[in-house]
């Protein structure tokens, strides 16, 4: 599969749509959106509207050519279909099963700098959910009781434990072996400037 993160992926009745989003019509908008070909039956480039609609004729060859319908997002959303591309069933279930329920809590077209959904949020979330219903419980029954992203129990718990002990709701209690604690509310200062 392609390297990054498509900005937004849709699925209806088995089909599969990506969307890609930029703020202007460029090269590199119509390279992310081609590698997606492979692996979606409909393509759409999703851009602020223009005052004048019009393309330029390389445009409007690379959307006629690949397929890849137009969404132009203004006081009117403007919709120019996309041609369905018929894709192998293995490529598709790769979609599939890259995509998560947390991954619609998410901004679409995100930086590397902003939220986005990963196996490790995924883990660290579960793992604080679970100290939270399970206080007192050692690193060990915490890897036995949650899914984890990673290779083996080993890694596992040495990360998590790291992560856990930086995090600043939960509390080790340090013994043998360490217990985890949530703690109740976090309270952030802010500073108010005048």
């Amino acid at each position: 599969m392609c390297g990054a993160r498509a900005d937004l992926v849709a699925i209806r009745n088995g089909l599969i749509a990506i969307v890609e989003c930029k703020t202007s019509l460029s090269v590199s908008l119509f390279d992310q959106i081609i590698e997606w070909r492979p692996f979606a039956n409909f393509l759409y480039a999703a851009t602020p509207s223009r005052r004048k609609r019009k393309f330029s004729v390389t445009e409007k060859h690379l959307f006629r050519y690949f397929g890849i319908g137009h969404v132009s997002i203004g006081y009117i959303v403007r919709v120019d279909e996309a041609r369905y591309l018929r894709i192998p069933k293995k490529n598709a279930k790769k979609v599939l099963d890259h995509l998560h329920p947390d991954m619609k809590n998410y901004v679409p077209g995100s930086r590397a700098t902003d939220g986005f959904s990963t196996p490790w949020k995924r883990t660290m979330r579960t793992a604080i959910e679970y100290v939270k219903t399970h206080p007192g419980c050692t690193i060990k029954d915490l890897v036995s009781g949650i899914e984890h992203h990673y290779a083996s129990t080993a890694s596992a718990r040495a990360s998590l434990f790291k992560w856990l002990e930086q995090n600043p709701r939960i509390r080790v209690q340090w013994g043998k072996p360490p217990t985890l604690f949530m703690i109740g509310k976090v309270q952030r200062s802010r500073i108010r400037v005048r």
